[in-house]
């Protein structure tokens, strides 16, 4: 089961001591504990330590190859590139409104068959963060008629959407909080309230007061997501959703979050066979319920997000490049907090989907840095998909 298992590397006048430590699932905890069994040995290679691993965790999640996953639609089995189109800042700064987003597919089309395409849009309802748990179309964007018309217009493209939904990151200033939010709040082992948020450079950092994290095995918040998203997707048509900081682990006394974001997974797909379910981060566990993964796989020297091992992640699952990936006009990271990353190209590799970061301008402006991405959709479309 999934449960906090740390390593501790401490340098000794020895050479290293390394500390493993174990944490209870905090809703178990009593005043008995057992802890699972640790192996430890050398190998000749880490292919050697790995792939007894990787079984075991395979046997443990119930993992299942990419090509025979039930979850995977087929239409997602044709997707050679993911086109990151930037909406609209914490500040309220806008990269692309709706009507921008579309033209931005349009030219991505001329060089790409659309049905190749799934484009992953941050921020589409608003100022980013700020509007996480009241997920409606922005005003200053289009409204609901400008964003109807995109999703109208990438559907006759053959373009796929998929729109950015925090799972666990919601505003308090939305009506009703109380009810659906307090209850929900995400709590430690002995029950204080979780703070704090994501990715901000710590001397920048001051206390937004406006987002607390929720657990999404909460029943009161869980049902509220799962009552937007699917609404939506009733209204507008898109058939994808990828939910920001899924990846996170807390240990929360209350409600054992691995086992709602399996629930709230499930959900989705009872209500849409078709649905593509996309998330950020990866571990082990995770990949039994969400198959697309937003990584940090990066051309070069790595960045904050570690690559996963690939014999471990591409066997199960698919990534593609993080939200933070600067674009290729002027290493913009949109709306991450980031702001500048000098590092624009994935890797070309079965397991990570080419993907591009479209901010203001950043197809005008660098048409052949961009070109150069689409060339690497168009060799992992004649490599690895039918």
């Amino acid at each position: 089961m999934v449960r906090d298992k740390w390593f501790v590397f401490v340098p000794s006048e020895y050479g290293i001591n390394v500390e493993l430590i174990f944490e209870e699932k905090a809703t178990e905890m009593t005043n008995c504990i057992q802890s699972p069994s640790w192996k430890i040995g050398y190998g000749k290679s880490l292919e050697e330590i790995y792939e007894p691993h990787r079984l075991h965790v395979e046997k443990s999640y119930g993992l299942s190859p990419w090509e025979s996953r039930t979850d995977v639609p087929e239409w997602a089995r044709d997707i050679s590139l993911i086109a990151s189109i930037h909406c609209q800042h914490w500040t309220g700064y806008i990269f692309n409104d709706y009507a921008e987003v579309l033209e931005n597919l349009k030219k991505i089309c001329s060089q790409i068959e659309g049905r190749r395409v799934l484009a992953y849009l941050p921020e589409w309802e608003g100022r980013y963060y700020w509007k996480y748990g009241n997920y409606t179309p922005d005003e200053r964007m289009g409204g609901e008629e400008g964003f109807s018309k995109l999703c109208e217009g990438a559907k006759k493209l053959g373009v796929h959407i998929m729109p950015m939904f925090g799972i666990n990151l919601v505003g308090t200033h939305f009506d009703g909080y109380e009810q659906w939010g307090a209850p929900s709040e995400f709590r430690g082992p002995a029950g204080s309230v979780y703070g704090g948020s994501v990715d901000w450079d710590g001397s920048r950092h001051y206390d937004h007061n406006s987002n607390r994290n929720l657990n999404p095995a909460a029943p009161r918040w869980q049902n509220r997501l799962y009552g937007q998203v699917t609404g939506l997707m009733e209204k507008y048509g898109f058939d994808a959703a990828f939910f920001d900081i899924s990846a996170v682990w807390m240990n929360d006394p209350n409600h054992y979050l691995y086992d709602g974001i399996k629930k709230l997974m499930s959900r989705f797909k009872q209500y849409n066979p078709e649905m593509l379910l996309a998330g950020e981060g990866w571990y082990d566990g995770i990949a039994s319920c969400i198959p697309l993964l937003q990584c940090g796989h990066t051309r070069g020297k790595l960045h904050w997000h570690d690559e996963a091992y690939p014999p471990m992640f591409d066997t199960y699952a698919r990534g593609f490049g993080h939200l933070c990936l600067g674009d290729v006009s002027r290493g913009s990271t949109g709306a991450h907090e980031l702001g500048y990353n000098p590092i624009q190209r994935c890797p070309l590799r079965k397991g990570i989907i080419p993907t591009i970061t479209i901010v203001d301008g950043t197809l005008d402006k660098a048409p052949e840095a961009a070109a150069e991405i689409f060339e690497d959709a168009r060799e992992y479309a004649r490599l690895y998909l039918k």
